[in-house]
């Protein structure tokens, strides 16, 4: 599934190249371009940013997802984990920032918004999953479920810390689907409230 839809999205800025797939149908091998860098949850744990810094970062994920959508594809699995910061920016990237790991991506040209199955249920990272993504409501998924994931994504950036922190899968699909978390200004007063109303 990667290697077709990141071949549908071969030259999207900010989308890592697929080079090839190889293997045999049972033990398939994805050949991918090697990026020298941090993901972004490393990169929120391990290095001080500034304010500026933190929102060219948010400028830059957003214009890679928007890029991705203008495509007809729906990522479903936006997190920190899945969006790659280069060691220096390269070529076909957007500011050296890269989204990452399409396997759960469905191409909306062809199936249309779709409401997942009891199989696809649940599948993503639960502390960016959106409440469609969780199969507890009866809402289709589409590109409104990534713009979700990416609002926890910036909230994550901008404060360093999720919306909804929880070991139990239950509570943090519930937290998603019923309580709105503490506004980003409210967590740290150097964001400016505009930028915390957005997200």
């Amino acid at each position: 599934n990667e290697y077709v839809v990141s071949s549908q999205l071969a030259g999207v800025a900010g989308v890592r190249p697929t080079l090839a797939k190889e293997g045999t149908e049972s033990r398939p091998v994805l050949l991918l371009e090697y990026i020298d860098g941090l993901s972004l949850a490393e990169l929120i744990r391990t290095a001080s940013l500034d304010l500026a810094e933190r929102l060219r970062l948010a400028l830059d994920v957003t214009r890679i997802l928007s890029h991705v959508h203008d495509h007809q594809v729906m990522h479903r699995e936006v997190s920190s984990g899945n969006i790659l910061i280069a060691n220096a920016e390269s070529p076909g990237s957007q500011g050296g920032v890269y989204l990452i790991d399409f396997g759960l991506a469905s191409s909306a040209r062809q199936e249309g918004a779709s409401h997942l199955s009891s199989e696809d249920a649940l599948q993503g990272t639960l502390a960016y999953i959106s409440p469609e993504q969780t199969g507890r409501i009866n809402r289709a998924v589409d590109e409104r479920s990534d713009l979700y994931s990416l609002g926890v994504v910036l909230y994550e950036l901008l404060t360093e810390r999720l919306p909804f922190d929880s070991r139990e899968p239950v509570e943090l699909v519930h937290a998603h689907i019923a309580r709105v978390p503490v506004s980003p200004s409210e967590v740290s007063s150097e964001i400016p409230e505009v930028f915390s109303a957005i997200i």
